[in-house]
């Protein structure tokens, strides 16, 4: 099966522009009010005129620089904001009101300090010292009047702060002084107390008379080590000479002993001896040892010997107590030097209490110093109570008014509101719930698009053929059946067998009974048989479309046995309709009778279509007849039917889904408009009967008219 319905692509301005057409009575409607709303609020604002006045932060004004000034960005930028601050303060707020009395007009009268604080602006600038100024009135020169006072109120309140400030200041710091006096006064009389006590001549730690003797005797000990050291080599030398072998080299290495051999008694002995032993051996070259003279030399040599050793025992002695007093020495050294360690670790303990006390004054001089000279420095910038802030533009107050402007008015009222009904058009579409288009049915469905009949404003009713009309405004409609007729025979998979179409829709009021006589029509227009069916046994109305009375046997009475029910003629060639007739209670369960099936048979071998027009899919008797049918034709209302009909209908058919040709686009809109476009262009179509007999028609003047989609809406409304 193949869809009639070509899609075409629309641009995304066009699409805008039809969802406007489409929505433009919300639109219009919330955009003309929106558009009044803010016209009204603007009109309603009260006009205010504004004043404006520059001020400039002097800081060449001071009788000492003693600090620097505007050096640094940030200390700018905080001075400016504090004196920015300090004019919109409370304080000079509410000496304004009271200065310029605004507690007596109206729009003060509640509130005056809080109105005056939304009105009175003070900006900073960060690249300049300049303020600026701003006051908002009803009145230019109120404005201007309340700047002024503004201005003066915000200058005394700073020279009286100023005094105030400098006042207490230089007496607290008088006060400190004298109280920083009296403290170094107190630390330097215990810095002294403390010295006098301690008996320090000198405060420093390595140049006083603990500290020379204490080098001195360092030095001494040294010495004493160094001679001590000398000694006990002597000794060691000594006692090595006791251990000869023999009395002659004992006596020998005493003598090689530099101490002993420095004597003169022990050199000169030393030499007789070394006399007397040479003469004994030139003797004993001549003479025996028993020799007399012999003999008496060797008495004379022992006496010698004797004198020798004694001499070198006293100067050994002599040696001995030499080295008992150096070490004697070095041990009373030794106690001295650390006693004068001793000494001067508690000088070095004293002079660091000094030290404490020697700092504890400085500090408390260099305090004494600060808190003078500051007070010198209030002293003199008390001299010149100056002003930190200047005007440099005096206060003056426009014409115009600068919350309220008459044409930005009307434009932003304008702009507003064709935002809002643009707005409200959008989410109207986005929120609405009906099926507009093919493409919302693309959406939701797979099932192809056999026809789309377009809105056409006052379609009457079909009537009798005599009664018929010709008239150029249906020829969209007339065409709209002629391609579906084309398609269903196109559709067709024999031509000889008959058809048996039923034809539903999601809910009532979706036009079926419309779709069923005009389909009927083009296909018997056509040279086809064709019998339409009246099957909504609950609302029945197809007989009205084709121009039958009301109260025919038809259906009804066939379900219920009766025999001598037959289609009936309508004025249309090969047209006949069974109308609904007159249904009982049990007429719904009699659709699945074989006498039903028997009587359909027969109709099959008469007629080549059967076109039944079922009920709205939420009741059963349209699915008992979707089943008897070949195929089936899905109906639905352009901005009518909604989603969620669809999905259900789509979920009732079930196993029928593969008998539904398509769906039926019923009082499509964007149809219509492009038909009218095309009339009002002065293409007027042919004139020929309505779906292409040739002949004409006329309406009667009797007969009820309505729309091709309201028209079956409204008939089953009225039948209900």
């Amino acid at each position: 099966m193949s869809s009639t319905q070509s899609t075409t692509q629309t641009s995304p301005v066009a699409s805008f522009f039809d969802l406007l057409k489409r929505r433009m009575v919300v639109a219009l409607v919330t955009g003309i009010a929106i558009g009044v709303l803010v016209l009204a609020w603007f009109l309603s604002v009260t006009p205010l005129y504004q004043a404006d006045a520059k001020l400039v932060v002097d800081q060449s004004r001071r009788a000492v620089d003693f600090s620097p000034s505007g050096s640094d960005r940030e200390d700018r930028y905080s001075l400016m904001n504090t004196q920015r601050d300090l004019i919109v303060s409370y304080p000079v707020l509410a000496a304004t009101v009271q200065a310029a009395q605004l507690e007596k007009k109206n729009i003060y009268a509640r509130d005056p300090i809080s109105v005056l604080e939304g009105r009175l602006k003070a900006i900073s600038n960060k690249d300049s010292w300049m303020i600026d100024l701003t006051m908002r009135d009803e009145s230019p020169r109120v404005a201007e009047q309340i700047l002024v006072t503004a201005i003066e109120q915000y200058q005394a309140h700073e020279r009286r702060r100023h005094q105030q400030v400098t006042d207490g200041g230089v007496a607290l710091l008088r006060t400190q002084a004298e109280s920083a006096k009296n403290e170094l006064t107190r630390a330097r009389d215990e810095e002294q107390q403390l010295r006098i006590e301690l008996g320090i001549v000198s405060s420093d730690p390595e140049r006083n008379p603990i500290t020379e003797r204490l080098t001195q005797l360092e030095v001494r000990l040294l010495a004493a080590e160094r001679d001590l050291a000398q000694a006990e080599v002597v000794q060691a030398t000594l006692i090595a000479s006791d251990l000869a072998a023999t009395p002659d080299l004992h006596l020998q290495s005493l003598v090689q002993v530099p101490e002993i051999r420095r004597e003169v008694l022990v050199q000169s002995q030393y030499q007789s001896l070394n006399e007397l032993g040479d003469q004994r051996r030139l003797l004993l070259k001549d003479f025996l040892e028993t020799n007399p003279e012999v003999v008496q030399l060797d008495s004379r040599i022992a006496t010698a010997r004797d004198r020798l050793e004694s001499s070198i025992s006293v100067v050994r002695a002599g040696i001995a107590h030499q080295r008992a007093a150096m070490v004697s020495q070095r041990d009373e050294l030794r106690s001295a030097i650390s006693a004068a360690r001793n000494e001067l670790s508690a000088l070095r303990r004293s002079l660091g209490k000094l030290q404490l006390k020697s700092e504890e004054a400085a500090t408390r001089e260099r305090i004494f110093q600060t808190l003078i000279n500051r007070q010198h420095e209030e002293e003199a910038s008390s001299l010149l109570v100056g002003q930190v802030v200047t005007i440099a533009e005096e206060p003056h107050a426009g014409s115009v008014p600068v919350n309220v402007r008459r044409s930005m008015s009307f434009i932003a009222s304008i702009m507003l509101g064709i935002i809002g009904a643009i707005g409200a058009a959008l989410v109207a579409e986005t929120f609405d719930r009906r099926i507009r288009d093919a493409d919302s049915v693309t959406e939701l469905t797979d099932l192809p698009t056999l026809g789309m009949i377009p809105h056409a404003e006052g379609l009457p009713l079909l009537g009798r053929r005599d009664e018929r009309t010709a008239d150029r405004r249906w020829q969209g409609v007339e065409e709209a059946f002629r391609m579906m007729r084309s398609t269903l025979q196109l559709s067709a998979a024999s031509g000889d067998a008959t058809r048996i179409i039923a034809i539903t829709s999601p809910s009532s009021g979706e036009g079926r009974s419309t779709v069923v006589a005009r389909l009927g029509m083009s296909l018997a227009a056509s040279g086809r048989g064709v019998l339409v069916v009246d099957a909504d046994l609950r609302m029945p109305g197809l007989h009205r479309h084709l121009g039958m009375p009301e109260g025919l046997p038809g259906l009804a009475e066939l379900l219920a046995g009766q025999a001598d029910i037959a289609p009936l003629p309508t004025s249309w060639p090969r047209l006949h309709l069974l109308p609904a007739g007159t249904p009982n209670d049990h007429s719904a369960e009699q659709l699945q009778s074989p006498l039903f099936h028997e009587r359909l048979s027969d109709f099959t071998e008469t007629f080549d279509y059967i076109l039944f027009d079922c009920p709205p899919l939420e009741f059963s008797e349209a699915l008992e007849i979707g089943a008897l049918a070949d195929d089936i034709l899905l109906v639905i209302r352009d901005r009518f039917t909604s989603k969620q009909a669809l999905r259900l209908s789509q979920t009732r058919l079930g196993r029928l889904r593969g008998k539904v040709l398509g769906l039926i686009i019923n009082d499509d809109r964007t149809t219509a408009l492009q038909t009218r476009a095309k009339d009002d262009r002065g293409v007027v179509p042919p004139q020929t009967s309505p779906l292409g007999s040739g002949l004409l028609y006329k309406r009667q003047p009797t007969q009820i008219i309505e729309p091709t989609a309201d028209s079956t809406a409204a008939n089953e409304n009225k039948t209900s």
